[in-house]
């Protein structure tokens, strides 16, 4: 590895992303639609902020054989591989038990974690840091102002890997911290509520010469 990288806590290293991985697969080709049809394909509009969406589902007929390689199992991670926008370029979303069977389109990658090497959730945390996203984003190739990533790109990227225990404790303190956040979200909805119905009673009473 470069000596550029910075400098990890003891017992961290940096590991390649595709030796943490039981393999990458690229998604159906098939066209799909709102129509239902034998199975439930995820997109680029259901990959979120690290969590899959399962609104604007479409569907598509896919054979027996092609629906087994490409089955969700929960653990996985979903990748967008190309995009207009290249801060879409890389973003990840991990698959739950919601999401298991479900098949996905071309534009997107599955990472299958070795789960003896690397916690699922932690992954998913990690991907979405700063360091991969540089690592995405400079060297992220434009053609036709479509950016890409490959799958070859995507196990080359480089991943700080703490031991299990540490990653588990990253992944419970990072959920925590995203519920407080959610929690601060929700009361400063509801105090923009209140303004906005408080000016135009202040606003009132200034014009009536009220306000003392």
């Amino acid at each position: 590895f470069s000596d550029d990288l910075p400098q990890l806590p003891e017992a961290w290293r940096y590991a390649y992303l595709g030796s943490l991985l039981h393999g990458t697969k690229y998604g159906t080709a098939k066209k799909c639609d709102y129509k239902p049809a034998a199975y439930k394909v995820l997109r680029i509009p259901n990959i979120g902020e690290g969590r899959i969406i399962g609104d604007d589902l479409k569907y598509a007929d896919l054979s027996d054989r092609e629906y087994q390689t490409l089955a969700l199992e929960p653990g996985d991670l979903l990748l967008i591989r190309s995009n207009g926008s290249v801060s879409l370029v890389g973003r990840a979303a991990l698959v739950t038990p919601n999401f298991a069977g479900y098949a996905y389109a071309g534009y997107l990658i599955r990472l299958r974690p070795k789960t003896e090497k690397v916690v699922p959730e932690y992954l998913n945390q990690v991907l979405a840091s700063f360091p991969i996203r540089f690592q995405i984003e400079v060297p992220a190739r434009s053609t036709s102002g479509v950016n890409n990533i490959n799958s070859e790109e995507v196990a080359n990227l480089l991943v700080p890997l703490p031991p299990k225990m540490e990653q588990l404790e990253i992944v419970r303190r990072v959920e925590d911290l995203m519920q407080q956040a959610d929690a601060i979200q929700v009361r400063y909805q509801k105090a923009m509520t209140f303004v906005d119905k408080l000016m135009p009673s202040i606003l009132a009473k200034a014009f009536r010469g009220e306000l003392t």
